[in-house]
């Protein structure tokens, strides 16, 4: 049961990552320390009141165990402590279910749950020792070795297992086998430090998986957590759950014992309703939204078991204590969720997601373009080309679009931190995307969001953000099927990229499949006007009879062009004239067709409503190509 909590204790350090804070670190340490507060004391202070009833237990002592005298302090501090914190697992489990990182909630309360696991642990540092020492007499020289320990592992050990790391870590392998071995004898070693100290292994676990490098190690730490929770979730936690189990006695509570449930669950709750609600207030968060965040904070777990199972071993928890406590643990656990949904029901949290989306978009009625960003670091020039089309207007926006998939979660919850922690990393990539795009003249706006559906949820974005048009970034053939669903299901125009760079030459617009020519024309002139480039036109009909239309809107066509479309004028469409397309030409074409740098996709057919009429009255142009 130790080994497999020491084990499961090294995963919580190693999911640790305070990068998921980000522009949120004030909102989630002012909540997060406020709701800690305000339970901690209301759990000490019924500790206080309580304590001549409970002052006798029993004490792990080798094999068996013997009654001792309970260190009033230290009791205090537990009934406390055990009833503080937040469980990360079950809270990121709620918010995912619930679509609630799609809303600023959602990240600020991630923020909370890191912050909670930091201060708690801090917390709990200092009341083991107290309790293993029995009072405050050698909480110094305990405390110093703890702070010794710290140092060693952030000082000397990170920088050792990062040199580790990147010497024998690959891509194709990233975590070898003497690696893995490697950092199961750290676990160990670290949970046999802290258990010399008098405090316990399972904060020396903690603390290893809390100090392992976390720049470039995502794959590392994810592998790791994969392997080892296996171990620990299938063979050695249920042991640790029966064990916790033996030890409690509900049938042994009483009237009086019973009572106290209930003081301890309305405390623990109350609590952290009071001082999350509270501080959500300060923060911004008005009505419904507050209590949501304090009902949220409510959610408990398997560290505040871990602590309980501690407090019994060290003699500081007698039979009842520990019942009444890990079933408040539990109880308050359960009801967060219908409590949640009380207060902030589905209806009103799909409002929020919409109007988060909305304030991010702020939505005009500018020309706005929408960018699919599957990689960040690739995708750039597929977003510039976006930009360059969006600034042939006045106040042109780019919405660029990423979402992360969300891999299957561990059986206890773990594995979200790093992703989550992936998608901050995003999140700063697709800041550095944003700025290439405004260095072109656009207005960006980057969202990013969790799915486990891209398809479902870029069609509910592209309906909240109402875009002009979509760009794709041709990956496969599931890109052609999803420019073809967006155009039926919303009616919107499409076009499709297959080049990661664009050449430097003329754009030329040629004709393919024909209910798309004139959005291919227009993609064509936006281009044109936005890079200062010309346009070249044809072959195809219906194409070369755009050309004088495009020059009249702005477009500088060049010479061979100007001549097919007098050509194909004079000939009343009964041939067709090409020039030759050279290596650095743009070339958009209708449809999909080979060849095509850009393809596009419209919603309406080409029967005589479509028009670039519009355009002209967007541009403001009138019918004088020089002004």
């Amino acid at each position: 049961a130790q080994l497999g909590l020491v084990i499961y204790m090294f995963i919580v350090g190693l999911e640790l990552d305070t990068r998921v804070l980000g522009a949120n670190r004030r909102s989630a340490m002012t909540i997060s320390l406020m709701s800690i507060s305000t339970t901690f004391v209301a759990g000490a202070l019924v500790g206080m009141v309580v304590y001549g009833s409970h002052d006798v237990a029993e004490k792990a002592v080798g094999a068996g165990r013997e009654v001792v005298e309970v260190d009033r302090l230290s009791f205090v501090l537990f009934c406390g402590l055990s009833i503080a914190g937040s469980a990360f697992a079950i809270l990121a489990r709620i918010l995912e279910e619930r679509g609630l990182f799609r809303t600023r909630m959602g990240p600020v309360l991630v923020g909370c749950a890191v912050v909670d696991d930091i201060a708690v642990w801090a917390i709990a540092a200092v009341v083991l020792a107290i309790a293993a020492s029995g009072g405050l007499g050698d909480l110094p020289v305990t405390l110093g070795g703890l702070v010794v320990f710290v140092v060693v592992l952030f000082v000397a050990i990170r920088p050792l297992f990062a040199r580790w790391i990147d010497k024998v870590s690959t891509p194709e392998r990233p975590l070898p086998p003497d690696l893995l071995a490697g950092l199961v004898v750290g676990v160990l070693a670290s949970a046999c430090v802290t258990t010399w100290l008098g405090i316990s292994p399972i904060l020396g676990a903690f603390l290893f998986g809390a100090s392992l490098p976390r720049i470039g190690t995502d794959a590392v730490l994810q592998e790791t957590t994969s392997r080892l929770e296996s171990l620990s979730v299938l063979v050695l936690l249920p042991v640790f759950f029966v064990v916790t189990g033996l030890g409690v006695d509900l049938g042994g509570l009483g009237l009086d014992g019973l009572l106290l449930l209930l003081v301890f669950i309305v405390v623990a709750t109350g609590g952290k309703f009071a001082g999350a609600s509270l501080a959500a207030r300060t923060q911004g968060f008005q009505g419904r939204r507050a209590m949501g965040v304090g009902f949220l904070m409510n959610t408990r777990g398997l560290t505040e078991l871990a602590i309980l199972a501690l407090g019994r071993d060290l003699g500081v928890l007698d039979t009842t204590m520990f019942t009444v406590l890990v079933t408040t643990a539990i109880s308050t656990t359960m009801i967060s969720g219908p409590l949640l949904g009380w207060v902030y029901p589905k209806e009103l949290i799909a409002d929020d997601i919409a109007e988060a989306e909305r304030q991010r978009v702020a939505l005009t009625d500018d020309y706005r373009v929408l960018v699919l960003v599957d990689d960040p670091d690739t995708d750039g020039e597929v977003a510039e080309l976006a930009a360059s089309i969006a600034v042939s207007e006045p106040g042109g926006d780019v919405v660029l679009s990423r979402f992360g998939y969300l891999a299957p979660r561990g059986e206890l919850g773990t594995g979200f931190v790093g992703e989550l922690a992936a998608m901050t990393t995003s999140l700063e990539t697709m800041a550095a995307l944003a700025r290439r795009v405004e260095a072109i003249g656009a207005r960006a706006v980057p969202l990013s969001q969790f799915t486990d559906d891209v398809d479902r949820d870029l069609l509910a974005q592209v309906r909240r953000t109402r875009p002009n048009l979509v760009v794709l970034a041709a990956r496969d053939d599931d890109t052609w099927t999803r420019a073809a669903h967006l155009v039926e299901a919303t009616r919107v125009d499409v076009v499709v990229v297959s080049a990661a760079g664009l050449p430097a030459g003329p754009v030329r617009v040629e004709e393919g499949d024909e209910p798309h020519v004139v959005l291919a024309a227009e993609v064509a002139l936006r281009l044109a006007l936005g890079t200062g480039r010309e346009v070249e036109v044809g072959p195809g009909r219906r194409i070369t009879a755009l050309g004088p239309t495009l020059a009249e809107l702005g477009a500088t066509l060049a010479a061979p062009a100007m001549a097919a479309a007098a050509v194909s004028a004079a000939s009343s469409g009964a041939g067709e004239t090409s020039t030759g397309q050279g290596s650095d030409v743009v070339s958009v074409r209708s449809g999909r067709v080979p060849g095509a740098t850009i393809a596009a996709f419209a919603p309406v057919p080409n029967d005589g409503r479509r028009t670039l009429e519009p355009l002209r009255e967007r541009l403001g142009r009138g019918g004088n190509a020089a002004s």
